[in-house]
């Protein structure tokens, strides 16, 4: 047992070097040496656990989504909590996890870069594509009992309107990384939020979050 928890803590300890070696220079700019300077043990100790630059690039962006499932998964399977409050919830989670967002988008935007000239893109597009459906399928449920509850207004098409918050949030956090100007303030980010809850509610009485409590915007 003892062993197995040494080898979970020593590849832990792999990938979160990898992160950092890879949000400093880039997937081209990145070598298993750098990785194994970085998490102080030799390169064919990587080499144990990651066959390639590729595999380990691919198993830092699984672990980084599983933790963000982990995350967020009791926040979407909380019954006590109402499709309004629920999403609020989402959204401040996105928020406080933003810089780590922007900082894995950077890297998975460089990755595609370098993988579309490769042609190994494979396992990357299908992990991207799960890692999508999942945040969709999440949203819509949220959205879809809103409807049923009729704290959203009606006829909105949830899976729609997941991808509208999806496309929305993803647009933000990519002009932010390409640095084209756009100000991503605590000031606009809680406006996105706000607007968001406000167009699938109508403006009915939703919950606030740390910064943006309607009493303060009312003032």
């Amino acid at each position: 047992m003892s062993e197995r928890k040494d080898a979970a803590s020593r590849r832990e300890g792999i990938l979160a070097a990898a992160m950092e070696v890879f949000d400093a220079h880039g997937f081209a700019g990145t070598t298993i040496d750098a990785v194994a300077e970085h998490a102080g043990i030799a390169k064919g100790s990587v080499y144990n656990y990651f066959p390639s630059k590729h595999d380990l690039f691919y198993q830092v962006l699984s672990h980084t989504m599983g933790a963000v499932k982990a995350d967020t998964g009791a926040m979407f399977e909380d019954a006590g909590l109402g499709p309004p409050e629920k999403l609020r919830r989402l959204l401040d989670y996105w928020s406080d996890q933003l810089p780590h967002f922007m900082r894995f988008g950077r890297l998975v935007l460089e990755f595609w870069a370098a993988a579309a000239r490769e042609d190994e893109q494979g396992d990357l597009a299908a992990a991207l594509g799960q890692y999508d459906t999942y945040w969709l399928d999440q949203l819509a449920s949220v959205v879809a009992g809103g409807v049923r509850s009729g704290d959203f207004i009606p006829g909105l098409d949830p899976r729609a309107s997941a991808a509208m918050i999806l496309m929305t949030l993803d647009g933000l956090m990519l002009n932010a990384i390409l640095g084209t100007g756009l100000a991503l303030n605590e000031g606009a980010i809680e406006a996105v939020k706000q607007s968001i809850l406000t167009w699938l509610t109508c403006g009915k009485d939703m919950p606030a979050g740390e910064s943006g409590r309607r009493g303060d915007r009312n003032e």
